[in-house]
């Protein structure tokens, strides 16, 4: 999160956000405050909640194959498919996982034991929840003044510019990987899991498989959001428009 004089850019996971945080530091000495990069708008002090909140989404099937390839290709992480990390992710039942990769027969040191299985705490609760709730105050409800797409950096960041009177529009954006190699890594149980446990943020902001039509809503609320939303398993809020 960055917080500027007149403006509030919330970080959401997988969209280009740390490209834009390391040109606010550089350009304007811009820092993450509150002392987390993906903090929400429900941990804001109120003075800043009048300003122009902002940030990205992205497409939830793109996005899970980028936390999926950004993660398991870390030196020493588990080389796990993407099934396997979906399953570790969004399955309560992972022992098998856990067999496979920590419980070996094999014998490996116990620090690998140790780092693996910090590794399966980790990635099963980073950024579990759904984008949406990003946005929300504590009592759930939607307090973005624009949610813009990763899908549309280029002429976000040139609109984002003028709103906030700083100079974005040279953002350069490295790609993690193409932007279409997602749909090649997706089998039925993993389409079908996604689509379950993202169906809010499909619905509101306007994303398929294949794509994405339309304004990202910002008129939604939803159930109480936790502080450290971007770090806990998934709650299963109630949800309502």
């Amino acid at each position: 999160m960055i917080i500027g004089d007149n403006f509030v850019f919330i970080h959401v996971p997988r969209t280009a956000g740390t490209t834009a945080e390391d040109l606010f530091r550089s350009k304007y000495g811009l820092e993450p405050i509150y002392g987390e990069q993906h903090d929400i708008f429900a941990n804001l002090e109120e003075h800043d909640r009048q300003k122009f909140i902002f940030g990205f989404v992205r497409n939830p099937y793109s996005q899970e194959f980028s936390n999926y390839f950004y993660h398991t290709q870390q030196s020493g992480w588990p080389h796990m498919s993407f099934e396997e990390w979906v399953r570790l992710r969004f399955d309560d039942e992972i022992k098998e996982l856990e067999d496979k990769y920590i419980n070996q027969k094999i014998i490996i040191s116990t620090n690998k034991k140790k780092y693996y299985r910090e590794c399966f705490d980790y990635g099963s609760v980073f950024c579990n929840n759904s984008q949406y709730g990003f946005f929300c105050d504590e009592y759930g409800k939607c307090r973005a003044s624009k949610i813009y797409r990763y899908e549309e950096l280029k002429e976000s960041w040139e609109d984002i510019s003028e709103r906030i009177g700083m100079d974005m529009r040279f953002l350069e954006i490295s790609q993690d990987h193409p932007s279409e190699i997602y749909k090649e890594y997706y089998n039925d149980y993993t389409y079908d899991k996604i689509t379950e446990v993202r169906k809010k943020d499909l619905e509101l902001f306007g994303y398929t498989f294949d794509g994405y039509s339309g304004e990202c809503s910002i008129n939604y609320s939803n159930g109480r959001i936790p502080k450290d939303y971007c770090y806990v398993k998934s709650t299963g809020m109630f949800f309502e428009i």
